[in-house]
């Protein structure tokens, strides 16, 4: 009798701290992060793989943005990125948007390198000069493709592959 009810004691708690994970998960998803207070600024790419909403925008490797939502221009075949950044940071009009990764398994973010102009972007404005996404599958594609090529050659050169 013992057993039985120390197994429904665990059950019991093991019921409650699933509950309560399922709520943090479900209160991570549905409440959008605060809308602390910045300006939005516009940036337009070829090519976005791997950005979602709520994605870093750093600038000198810190910090300073979210990515706020992303858009297709169908005219064009654009991407569009609205950001959002701190209210105290301020970005000059030739800044450069680039879309980076963390790494191999990491998620991607937005990196801005600051230009030298004495004006400043304003809430609103659009970045001009950006960087695409780098598809890590394409290089390796590429890398395979160049050693492959490499030793037919070589083979080519050397006699081999005749039999």
């Amino acid at each position: 009798m013992k057993q039985s009810s120390q197994e429904i004691v665990h059950i019991l708690t093991g019921a409650v701290v699933l509950t309560a994970l399922g709520v943090f998960f479900l209160w991570a998803y549905l409440v959008p992060p605060s809308s602390s207070e910045g300006y939005s600024i516009i940036a337009r790419f070829t090519r976005v793989d791997g950005i979602t909403t709520g994605a870093e925008v750093r600038l000198l490797g810190v910090p300073i943005g979210t990515v706020a939502g992303q858009r297709l221009d169908p005219e064009n075949n654009l991407a569009y990125l609205d950001m959002t950044i701190r209210a105290d940071i301020q970005l000059p009009m030739d800044t450069t948007a680039m879309v980076l990764s963390d790494g191999v398994f990491a998620g991607k973010y937005i990196k801005l390198d600051p230009g030298g102009s004495y004006e400043m972007l304003e809430p609103g404005d659009r970045i001009e000069f950006t960087q695409d996404s780098v598809i890590l599958e394409n290089i390796v594609e590429r890398i395979v493709t160049g050693a492959e090529k490499r030793k037919a050659e070589r083979d080519a050169k050397n006699g081999a592959g005749f039999e």
